[in-house]
């Protein structure tokens, strides 16, 4: 059976489940003051060594591609795209805020809001639906909500896709930990909210997400497209970033477009 690695390091953590077969044999979360980089490299061999086994081995990897840190997207995307090269890994992307959801570990029917932050200012809002296999689904898309100041952005907040404040059964996400007392207010009945420990998703999850993907698909045979909800900071800074160096920012633009273009 193929060895599988799944991977997210798009918020905070370092998080990584090897399995096989759908049975989970290592999980290993590490907090992490940087990107993490040289962290994941030496615990992903000690974990491999410790089982037996090796890097080489791996034969699918599924890995987190946002929404979150652009660093740390692209350290879990580049990690997957080098196993494909190496070993000829399977690769698909998984999706933060739906793992999220999966940790809470919903009924069927039963729907779960995710609120995470986004850039300064801005938060992430998706509402998913436990299936029967309890697996969340997401309904319409993920928005971008401002942060909530006070108990008067109630109704900001209560503008989503179908213009009424959407109910969750359970609330969950980095977003909600650091503006609890408003959605408290928010969702007074019936909503259940998850402790700060749930703001980045169980093993369990990730495993459970791992197992549900389409192994047999000629989309894992590509590199996972990064699920980017918005420019990162230097983009929006390549204007002023060109200009301090000199540069024609139109030349940058054009750059940066052939650079994004350009395969690997």
């Amino acid at each position: 059976m193929p060895l599988t690695l799944s991977l997210n390091t798009a918020a905070k953590h370092v998080q990584f489940v090897l399995s096989r077969d759908g049975v989970m044999l290592c999980a290993q979360t590490w907090l992490t003051r940087n990107d993490g980089t040289e962290l994941l490299a030496t615990a992903l061999d000690h974990a491999c060594r410790r089982l037996g086994c090796a890097a080489r081995d791996i034969e699918r990897v599924a890995c987190v591609a946002g929404p979150g840190s652009f660093t740390g997207i692209r350290l879990a995307l580049s990690t997957a795209a080098g196993l494909a090269r190496a070993n000829g890994a399977r690769q698909a992307g998984l999706d933060f805020m739906q793992c999220l959801a999966a940790t809470v570990l919903a009924n069927p029917g039963e729907r779960v809001g995710v609120l995470i932050p986004a850039q300064r200012g801005w938060m992430y809002s998706a509402d998913y639906v436990a299936d029967e296999a309890g697996l969340p689904r997401l309904q319409e898309r993920i928005v971008l909500l401002p942060e909530p100041g006070g108990i008067d952005d109630l109704d900001a907040l209560s503008h989503t896709v179908h213009g009424d404040l959407i109910v969750p059964d359970y609330l969950v996400g980095a977003a909600v930990t650091t503006h609890r007392a408003f959605f408290e207010v928010a969702f007074p009945l019936g909503t259940r909210f998850l402790p700060a420990r749930y703001d980045i998703p169980s093993p369990a999850a990730l495993l459970a997400l791992t197992e549900a993907v389409d192994w047999t698909s000629d989309a894992t045979l590509h590199d996972v497209e990064p699920l980017y909800m918005r420019d990162c900071d230097a983009v929006g800074n390549l204007d002023h970033i060109a200009r301090e160096r000199g540069e024609d920012p139109a030349h940058a633009h054009a750059e940066l477009q052939r650079l994004l273009s350009a395969g690997l």
